[in-house]
């Protein structure tokens, strides 16, 4: 597998690869370091990775690798936390333009509650309680 090769499998795997921003790093014995990014999307919530990995030479043909094995698959993704869903849910109704900005003040993982600030289309701020029931979202102004 060569470096265009590694990237187009995590084309396939990765909602996106930031191939701008792959960075060569050190090359020790004809080794060569990159890093780069690719973003999973795990239900609403979009996170950022940041990869590793290693080619022998700088050409593009060059063979690349993970590292002691090839490839190395990528570490499974962690379900969103209670935080994660929140935050997704908050942004949900920015896009929607019920509030203009929105943070979590404080929580109860166990409770599946929140208690946050909005920042209403008006301008005012108001303390809401974000509660989750069967995967349902909702958002009670205090």
């Amino acid at each position: 597998m060569n470096k265009e090769e590694l990237i187009n499998s995590l084309k396939e795997k990765f909602e996106s690869v930031d191939e701008a921003g792959i960075h060569k790093g050190k090359t020790e014995a004809g080794i060569t370091v990159w890093g780069i990014g690719v973003f999973d999307k795990v239900g609403d919530v979009i996170r950022k990775l940041n990869l590793t990995f290693y080619t022998k030479g700088v050409e593009p043909d060059s063979v690349a690798f993970w590292g002691v094995s090839e490839p190395k698959p990528v570490s499974p993704v962690q379900n969103p936390t209670f935080r994660d869903r929140v935050l997704a849910f908050i942004k949900t109704k920015m896009d929607s333009k019920v509030i203009k900005f929105g943070y979590i003040e404080q929580m109860h993982e166990t409770a599946n509650m929140a208690l946050g600030v909005v920042i209403m289309p008006d301008k005012s701020e108001k303390k809401v309680l974000v509660k989750e029931s069967e995967g349902n979202f909702s958002l009670e102004v205090l």
